[in-house]
């Protein structure tokens, strides 16, 4: 029981390790590419109509929050739904943002 015990929380952690990876890179990915927009629109590179679109995986993992979210369209500087700026959500969130054109 003691060496299940210790598999059991092994795995637990290592599930929690790449939860926070996976969850900081899309952080990171995703603010990047923001912050990558923001200087494109400074320069008038990226015309002011453009807008970010919230890009969600919907399969049988995808959830309420994210599925709300999905294809909604905000401006480049502007919150989408639950005062959120970019993704992810919420930690594990598989999301993504894209930008089309807002005319």
């Amino acid at each position: 029981a003691e060496r299940r015990v210790s598999r059991y929380a092994a795995a637990q952690l290592r599930l929690r390790s790449m939860t926070i990876a996976r969850t900081e890179i899309m952080t990171a990915t995703n603010r990047g590419q923001l912050a990558l927009w923001q200087v494109a629109r400074q320069h008038g590179v990226l015309p002011k109509t453009m807008k970010k679109r919230w890009i969600a995986t919907l399969d049988e993992r995808v959830c309420p929050q994210c599925e709300g979210l999905a294809d909604t369209e905000v401006g480049v500087d502007d919150l989408f739904d639950g005062g959120i700026l970019a993704p992810p959500a919420h930690p594990a969130c598989r999301c993504t943002h894209g930008l089309v054109d807002g005319k």
